[in-house]
């Protein structure tokens, strides 16, 4: 959407004549995308239409809360949705948007494989689905190499956090266990959207979501994320209680609400209509990468990855 890409430029013109640690600099870019495409779905009420820019001297602090109320809002909304269909109480086309598609990529590549397709229409701002799997907290993120050198594959299932987490989709098999049973979740698809091909803009962004300390109960197991390790022994309680507070707490008034779950949300970050779904992987740019593989943005990906 033009207007929206407008706003973006304008505000990263304004960050960049700030002083900011790289990696720092880099998350409020991240946030105020995000700002900017949340403004725009409770602004434009789901019509494609221009609307003013949110104020640019909006601090980082008001800017997450702002962006972490209307995805929360809305991934409630969505496992309840869930909660209906899994009761019998609703379907795919009697409240939802838009529903989602594995299908065969329309990358021209031979090893493009299957892509995530949305069918049906998204503003910007809406959340589109969730990245499942197990989250793996900082510390414990070294053990992950072990799983990516034995299979290469394996590190393409696994997506980081603003906050170094890192969730892994390597053993999510599509399904979901609640105390109502077992059944395919939705919405559940971020580990089957593709990188986009050289010269094509990704439709989604990540958002690091948290499950915080309101999130309703009754949803809970709906969010298809679980923790990797379990705190079992004293050095890991006191190792977690110090990473409690520098890491998963997000800012202003959320700090004392630590989360329930950390997930990811990919967001549609232009109007999406009938289209296969893209996301920027933001590889390590000091690695080697798969063939496929183009960046979106180097200058990016080398902040993201800055110490």
């Amino acid at each position: 959407t033009p207007t929206v890409c407008v706003m973006i430029r304008g505000i990263i013109g304004r960050l960049t004549r700030k002083r900011f640690g790289k990696r720092k600099f880099q998350e409020k870019i991240d946030i105020w995308r995000l700002f900017v495409f949340a403004h725009y779905f409770r602004e434009c009420g789901g019509k494609e239409v221009d609307v003013k820019m949110p104020n640019d001297r909006t601090s980082y602090t008001k800017q997450y809360q702002f962006v972490h109320k209307t995805m929360n809002e809305q991934v409630i909304e969505m496992l309840q949705h869930v909660r209906e269909m899994q009761s019998g109480q609703a379907d795919e086309g009697t409240m939802w948007k838009f529903s989602l598609h594995v299908r065969k990529s329309t990358i021209n590549h031979p090893d493009a494989g299957e892509g995530l397709f949305l069918d049906g229409q998204a503003v910007p701002g809406t959340v589109i689905t969730l990245f499942p799997g197990s989250v793996y907290l900082p510390p414990d993120v070294s053990h992950l190499g072990d799983l990516s050198h034995s299979d290469p594959h394996i590190s393409l299932l696994m997506m980081s956090r603003l906050d170094r987490c890192v969730i892994s989709a390597s053993s999510y098999d599509g399904m979901i266990s609640t105390p109502h049973g077992s059944f395919h979740h939705p919405f559940a698809y971020g580990h089957r959207v593709n990188h986009p091909p050289a010269g094509v803009v990704p439709n989604l962004v990540p958002f690091s979501y948290e499950a915080a300390a309101r999130f309703p109960d009754h949803l809970l197991d709906l969010v298809p994320n679980k923790s990797a390790n379990p705190i079992n022994n004293l050095f890991s309680t006191i190792l977690c209680m110090h990473l409690l507070v520098r890491y998963f707490r997000p800012p202003g008034f959320l700090y004392s609400t630590p989360s329930k779950m950390r997930s990811l949300v990919f967001v549609a970050a232009r109007h999406v209509t009938n289209e296969e779904l893209f996301i920027d992987y933001r590889l390590h740019p000091d690695v080697s990468h798969p063939d496929w593989y183009t960046p979106v943005n180097e200058e990016e990906n080398r902040r993201l990855w800055t110490d």
